[in-house]
C-alpha cells in the first residue's frame, strides 16, 4: 500500500454534548495521508441514573444495567458525510442491530456473550448504583467493515443520535436513563508514497471503490422498537422457508434458500455464515455453533449480491413467503380457535404494532360459541366509560361456517363512539350473549348503561353480567348517524 508511517490522533465533539440528544465528530481530511476507518475507535464515559437525572441508590431498588453491546445500542443513527456531500447513512434503531451483526460474523474477531443472564450479572456489576464506567469500540459503518483507507483530502463527519433508553438498557422498573460524561474519537492515520498517491488517483478516474456485504436477520418488532424487556439482538427465524434475493431483476444465487426450521432443515442457510463471508475453506469459526444458529443467531449473508449492485440502478428485493406455514381456511370455530393459539399462525390475531394479543379467546357452550377480538390497551383506555352500545351485522363475507353474526361492541368517549371489540357469533340465544358479555366484563369493563338492538335475549344478557345496568332499546347505528348530524 505505499505506507510510510501512522499515527493515533483523538477528535473530540463539536459543540457541548450534556444534555444533547447528538453528537458530531469530524476528522480533517489532510493531503499527504489516508485516514483509517478500520482502526476508529470511540471512547465513552457515563453512567446510568434516576428518570430525575439523579443517581441511583440502593433504596432505588434498581436493577438497570446495559444490554449486550450496550457501547452501540446506545446510538439509533449515525450518519457519515465525506467533505459534505457522500453521506453513508443508517436508517432509524438499526444503528445497534448493525452492530451486533458485525461482532457475530467474522470479518473481525468475534467471541460469543454467552447466556443473557451472565451477560446481565456481569454488566450490573459494572454499572449498579449510577457507578462510571468507560467503553470504547469502533463505529460499525459500512467504511469502517473493509481494510481499505479513506481517500486524502476527504473529510470525514459523524453525526450520532442517541437511540431511547429503553432500547439501550434492561430494567425492570423501566425508568432509568443514560448520562454521558466524555466522548472521544482515535482514529489511525496513515501517510502514504507519493507514488501510491498517483496511481490511486488515476485509478479512481476509471471505477469507484467498493465496499460489499449483505446480511440478512429477523428481530422482533417490539425490541427493535425499544422494550425494557426484550433484547433487539436475538435474531429469529420466524419459521422463515424461502429466501431469494434479486439484482437487477435477476435472482442472486439462482436457487432460493428453502430451510424448515421445525425439521432441523437449515444447512443452506447456515453455511452462508461461511461462504458469505470468506473463511469457507478456512480453520476459522464465527462463534455460531448449528445448533445455537435457529436460536437468535439465524442470520443469511450474500457477499455476490452486493458486488452485482449498480450504481446507477440499484433493485434488490427479498421475498419472504410462508408457503408451507399458511394455515388451510377454517371451517369450524374450533379450528379459528386452534390457529390463533398456534405460535407459528399466532400474528394476525395481534394488534398492527405486535404490541398486544388482539384475540381474546372462544366463548359459549358448544354450538352457541363466539369468538372475541379485542385489543387489551384500547379496554384499558376505555375503562371510565360507563356506557356501551352494541349492534350486530347481517351477513358476513367472507362467511365462516356456522358463523351468524358479527357483533361491534363501542363506548362513548372523547366526544365519539369508538369501537372496543369485535364477536363473530354462531348464535344469538341468550346464553351465548351472556357468555360475551361477562367474557368483557372480566377484561376490566364497568358499564352502567348498555344501548342494544331490539333483541330481548342481549337485554337478559346485560342484566345478568352487570346486574343494575340500565338498558335501552333500539338501532345503535341509526343513533350514532343521527348524534353525529346533530354534532356536526
Amino acid at each position: 500500500m505505499g505506507e510510510e508511517r501512522s499515527q493515533w490522533i483523538m477528535v473530540s465533539p463539536l459543540a457541548n454534548f450534556d444534555s444533547a440528544t447528538t453528537i458530531e465528530l469530524e476528522v480533517a481530511g489532510v493531503g499527504y495521508a489516508y485516514a483509517d476507518p478500520a482502526h476508529m475507535l470511540l471512547y465513552t464515559k457515563e453512567k446510568i441514573v434516576n428518570a430525575d437525572g439523579s443517581d441511583i441508590t440502593d433504596a432505588d431498588n434498581s436493577d438497570a444495567t446495559l444490554v449486550n453491546y450496550g457501547m452501540h445500542a446506545q446510538w439509533s443513527q449515525v450518519d457519515a458525510s465525506i467533505n459534505g456531500l457522500q453521506k453513508i447513512h443508517i436508517s432509524n434503531s438499526v444503528c445497534g442491530t448493525r452492530t451486533r451483526l458485525d461482532t457475530t460474523t467474522p470479518w473481525i474477531a468475534t467471541r460469543t456473550w454467552g447466556s443473557r443472564g451472565i451477560v446481565h450479572t456481569l454488566m450490573r456489576s459494572r454499572t449498579k448504583l449510577s457507578r462510571e464506567f468507560e467503553m470504547m469500540g469502533p463505529l460499525h459503518l459500512d467504511i469502517c467493515n473493509t481494510d481499505r483507507l479513506l481517500l486524502n483530502n476527504c473529510t470525514l463527519r459523524l453525526k450520532l443520535t442517541r437511540s431511547r433508553d429503553a432500547f439501550a438498557l434492561m430494567s425492570t422498573k423501566g425508568t432509568e436513563k443514560i448520562k454521558l460524561l466524555d466522548v472521544k474519537l482515535f482514529i489511525r492515520r496513515v501517510t502514504i508514497s507519493p507514488s501510491v498517491l498517483l496511481a490511486h488517483a488515476q485509478a479512481l478516474e476509471k471505477s469507484p471503490a467498493k465496499y460489499p456485504r449483505v446480511i440478512i436477520g429477523f428481530v422482533d418488532n417490539r425490541a427493535f422498537n425499544g422494550d425494557y424487556a426484550r433484547n433487539p439482538f436475538r435474531f429469529q427465524h420466524f419459521s422463515l422457508n424461502y429466501l431469494q434475493m434479486h439484482v437487477d431483476g435477476q435472482p442472486v444465487p439462482s436457487q432460493p434458500l428453502t430451510p424448515d426450521f421445525s425439521k432441523d432443515l437449515y444447512m443452506e442457510c447456515y453455511n452462508t455464515l461461511f461462504t458469505g463471508t470468506g473463511i469457507h475453506w478456512k480453520d476459522e469459526g464465527n462463534g455460531i455453533s448449528w445448533s445455537n444458529y435457529p436460536k437468535g443467531n439465524t442470520l443469511i449473508e450474500n457477499r455476490q449480491v452486493a458486488w452485482l449492485f449498480s450504481t446507477k440502478s440499484i433493485f434488490a428485493a427479498v421475498d419472504y413467503v410462508r408457503k408451507d406455514k399458511k394455515p388451510k381456511p377454517p371451517t369450524t370455530f374450533e379450528e379459528v380457535d386452534d390457529i390463533f393459539n398456534n405460535p407459528d399462525f399466532a400474528h394476525p390475531g395481534r394488534t398492527l404494532d405486535d404490541g398486544a394479543q388482539l384475540y381474546q379467546g372462544k366463548v359459549g357452550p358448544d354450538g352457541e360459541e363466539s369468538l372475541v377480538f379485542a385489543s387489551p390497551r384500547a379496554l384499558k383506555m376505555m375503562l371510565e366509560s360507563d356506557v356501551v352500545a352494541s349492534d350486530a351485522t347481517f351477513e358476513i363475507t367472507p362467511r365462516l361456517p356456522g358463523a351468524l353474526q358479527v357483533m361491534i361492541f363501542a363506548v362513548f368517549t372523547f366526544g365519539h363512539a369508538l369501537p372496543i371489540a369485535t364477536v363473530v357469533m354462531q348464535s344469538k340465544t341468550e346464553a351465548a350473549y351472556t357468555a360475551v358479555i361477562q367474557h368483557l366484563r372480566q377484561l376490566g369493563l364497568k358499564f352502567r348503561t348498555a344501548i342494544t338492538d331490539w333483541e330481548e335475549p342481549e337485554w337478559n344478557a346485560w342484566r345478568t353480567a352487570f346486574p343494575g345496568i340500565q338498558v335501552y332499546y333500539g338501532c345503535v347505528w341509526h343513533f350514532i348517524r343521527a348524534a353525529e348530524k346533530k354534532r356536526t
